[in-house]
């Protein structure tokens, strides 16, 4: 029994198919705080995120092609770690074109982490069923997500620098 067809396997599974598919269910959080906290007009917040899913696009057309040349497990948690970095140092910067380059390089990795876990769903031995598994963790996970995102985003406000101090 391979580990996709294990507990375990599963729920790693759905947890990286909600890490590389939030962006679908953040884009009205995400493009609102971009124009709210950041002061872009609807052009350049939706460019910015644009660029996120044009590099996550593009990840999936290369990565796809050579899923058996990489280690699987190793790619997944790389690019996630990879696009979460990214992410992190989005926090820390306000120029445009920092911000451009950022969001391109995290979709790719967010892109690439995707692939490789839709590759290992579809080469297991019941892909239609883990498809349905991971879409309905991804439904829980909006629910979640749009239920306390927006909230904490008003109260905490869009900017890190807006956060209070944990001290």
């Amino acid at each position: 029994m391979s580990s996709s067809e294990k507990w375990p396997g599963r729920l790693a599974l759905m947890v990286a198919h909600c890490a590389g598919m939030v962006d679908l269910i953040a884009l009205p959080v995400w493009v609102g705080a971009l124009m709210g906290y950041y002061k872009f007009d609807p052009q350049h917040a939706g460019g910015l995120v644009t660029l996120f899913l044009a590099g996550a696009v593009v990840a999936s057309l290369f990565f796809s092609a050579r899923f058996n040349r990489y280690p699987v497990r190793l790619m997944v948690s790389g690019a996630f770690a990879l696009a979460s970095a990214l992410f992190l140092t989005l926090s820390t910067v306000s120029d445009y074109a920092t911000m451009a380059v950022l969001h391109l390089g995290a979709g790719f990795a967010a892109g690439c982490g995707l692939s490789f876990t839709h590759g290992t769903i579809g080469r297991s031995a019941r892909p239609h069923f883990l498809f349905a598994m991971v879409g309905i963790a991804l439904g829980v996970f909006a629910v979640v997500f749009l239920g306390a995102t927006p909230k904490l985003v008003d109260q905490l406000g869009g900017k890190p620098s807006s956060w209070p101090s944990g001290g």
